[in-house]
């Protein structure tokens, strides 16, 4: 692929700067990301109030919610204040730094494909490499463990949520496909 003239999907009041480089630029929802820090403070307050009942599974719930959803809202803060794209690409590839464990630079060349499917009643994008070792062997070992727990969960390695997207993962599956020719599969 050469690299040429691509429109930039803005954050709201950020210069659309990307056209004269050549990528497309794609900043997450700030919508989206109040309803994660809104949601991910209610079960945190939830967990709490559950583990005041005293029962054992209660508080081991409130043990491992809390952390979890303080963390997820935690990081929902911290895109919000600090906005940043969540997903890059040129010429080149896509950097994906759309989550708390975004995999950076994928190559065009290293996807094999891209397929949608659902999880917990959300639609996911699912990105498969094509040598999956040497994709893990260039991953953190941190992220290297959370894409082989993807795997054992039967997930896709690298998985892109709508709320990391102003779009639709379906849309955004369309997008890679038709600028970018990468392969979407309907059935993984």
């Amino acid at each position: 692929m050469s690299p040429g003239n691509v429109p930039c999907i803005p954050a709201p009041g950020k210069p659309d700067s990307s056209v004269t480089t050549g990528r497309l630029v794609i900043y997450p929802s700030r919508v989206k990301m109040a309803l994660v820090l809104l949601g991910s403070i209610v079960f945190v307050l939830v967990c709490l109030w559950v583990a005041k009942t005293g029962f054992w599974d209660a508080v081991l719930a409130a043990c491992v919610g809390v952390p979890f959803f303080g963390a997820c809202g935690l990081y929902a803060a911290y895109r919000l204040i600090r906005h940043r794209p969540s997903f890059e690409m040129d010429w080149m590839g896509i950097i994906d730094t759309g989550s708390a464990i975004g995999v950076g630079r994928v190559f065009w060349e290293d996807i094999d494909h891209v397929y949608l499917y659902k999880c917990h009643g959300q639609w996911l994008l699912g990105i498969v490499p094509r040598d999956l070792e040497g994709f893990l062997s260039r991953q953190s070992p941190f992220r290297r463990s959370v894409i082989q727990l993807n795997l054992r969960l039967g997930c896709a390695p690298v998985n892109i949520s709508g709320v990391q997207l102003p779009m639709s993962a379906g849309e955004f599956a369309e997008l890679l496909h038709t600028r970018y020719g990468v392969r979407l599969k309907s059935d993984a």
